[in-house]
């Protein structure tokens, strides 16, 4: 069975969704895994990078399913919602549940919805090592049922500025939601991973990490021996439709520290 892990901060603007796409790319394309993508955020951005803009258009005006049937239409829903982005001869793969905007009126009527992503994926998570879902950067009806079908969460952090102030919310939503599902379910942080972190000593920087460290030392929650630095790199595949990996003018030793990364992402999260 695949190992599922949502990505979330209650904060946004940490690249999140950047490094999942990364994340996904490099566990398939490069460790050789079946992976599935699922895009729980209503601002659909990794469908939108999986698909590129023109391929995202033909989807919004084609009636082929998306994560809102799964929450919306859950007895009509079939593995055709399932996107291939590609798949290998050596039986690896990368799939993608695509999201659609109106996935945000799934808040608006949140009633008994909660177990139907986890559902879903009970079908369908026997065809793949790891299952990675995107979260939106809020405490609700989404982030429950990340909660529920997930093994553990990875919290991307970009050190700067007030970047420690979606944890408290993170940490008040997860403890809320082992208290009130004692015994059945129980959701744990695999890790945090610094993101985007700037070249140079900053002082903002250095103070930030700090801080970040002694709230996760605090609550027991593993820190990243690797991070990932900002590069252009990363921009420079999503506007190609490639990981950072395969752009060809991302430099040796920015891959080399991303794979690092995804190695020790790996590792924390069971898969190796």
């Amino acid at each position: 069975m695949a190992k599922v892990v949502s990505m979330l901060n209650m904060k946004g603007g940490v690249g999140k969704t950047t490094l999942t796409y990364n994340l996904a790319w490099y566990a398939a394309y490069k460790k050789m895994y079946k992976v599935l993508a699922v895009d729980l955020d209503p601002q659909s951005n990794l469908t939108q990078i999986f698909m590129g803009g023109d391929g995202y258009r033909d989807f919004l005006e084609s009636p082929k399913q998306s994560i809102v049937d799964i929450f919306e239409n859950s007895n009509k829903v079939t593995s055709d919602i399932i996107h291939s982005v590609d798949e290998w001869t050596d039986g690896s793969l990368l799939h993608l549940v695509p999201a659609r905007a109106e996935l945000s009126k799934t808040l608006k009527n949140p009633t008994a919805k909660e177990h139907k992503l986890r559902r879903f994926l009970a079908k369908f998570q026997c065809n793949y090592d790891l299952v990675l879902i995107d979260c939106p950067p809020t405490d609700s009806i989404l982030s429950v049922a990340s909660y529920l079908a997930s093994d553990s969460l990875i919290i991307p952090v970009k050190p700067e500025k007030l970047a420690i102030i979606g944890l408290p919310l993170l940490k008040g939503s997860i403890e809320d939601f082992n208290e009130d599902n004692e015994g059945e379910y129980k959701i744990s942080v695999s890790g945090i991973i610094f993101n985007n972190v700037e070249a140079g000593d900053i002082p903002e920087n250095r103070i930030s990490k700090k801080e970040v460290l002694a709230f996760a030392k605090e609550n027991n929650w593993h820190v990243f021996d690797n991070e990932v630095r900002e590069s252009k790199a990363y921009v420079n595949g999503i506007r190609e439709g490639k990981p950072m990996f395969k752009d060809s003018r991302a430099r040796g030793n920015i891959m080399e520290e991303f794979y690092a990364v995804g190695d020790e992402f790996l590792r924390s999260v069971g898969i190796e």
